[in-house]
């Protein structure tokens, strides 16, 4: 029989737990590897532990390590009893601050920001859980060097428009276009 213990290697500063929380499940998830790493970010989040000095900024509040299967990852919330006499404040995520999510490659070594589907609850700090889907494009430093876009023209331009793109890509190039409108 072979063991392996796997641990958090790059998302691993976690605040203590402070008894609150939000369970984020990670039902589907496209584009990881076994060993790839998934943090919960609070943008926002509390980030001071102890005083009452009201410190924010972006906070890791939890982690998991893809295994292939689902995920289920508990973010740790901020508690602040500061308008209490001898309050104090505990790290983590601020209610109804926007939920971020990323990944980080371990075999490239990059932190990634996927496309996050809220399946059912919300994507928002607070609520008593969410349910996501995951899709995660990897478009590495790598490729991004070996891809330009010349210019655009004629601009502006009506029913027609011509660009020229050179890619070193070894497959398919699929072009969209959006309306920002």
């Amino acid at each position: 029989f072979i063991s392996a213990i796997i641990t958090q290697v790059h998302f691993s500063d976690i605040p203590e737990n402070t008894g609150i929380s939000h369970m984020i499940v990670i039902e589907n998830i496209i584009g990881l590897d076994i060993g790839d790493e998934v943090g919960l970010f609070d943008a926002e989040g509390l980030i001071n532990w102890g005083d009452c000095s009201n410190e924010y900024g972006e906070l890791l509040v939890g982690a998991g390590i893809y295994n292939g299967e689902q995920l289920n990852i508990v973010g740790v919330g901020s508690l602040d009893t500061c308008d209490l006499p001898d309050g104090y404040q505990l790290s983590g995520w601020v209610e109804d601050n926007s939920i971020l999510i990323k990944v980080w490659d371990a075999s490239e070594d990059i932190e990634y920001v996927p496309q996050v589907i809220y399946n059912q609850g919300g994507n928002n700090w607070g609520d008593n859980f969410s349910v996501v889907d995951l899709i995660v494009h990897q478009l590495s430093t790598d490729v991004v060097n070996q891809f330009s876009l010349y210019e655009v023209y004629p601009n502006p331009f009506n029913s027609t428009i011509t660009f020229n793109v050179k890619h070193e890509l070894n497959s398919d190039l699929t072009v969209s276009i959006f309306d920002i409108y």
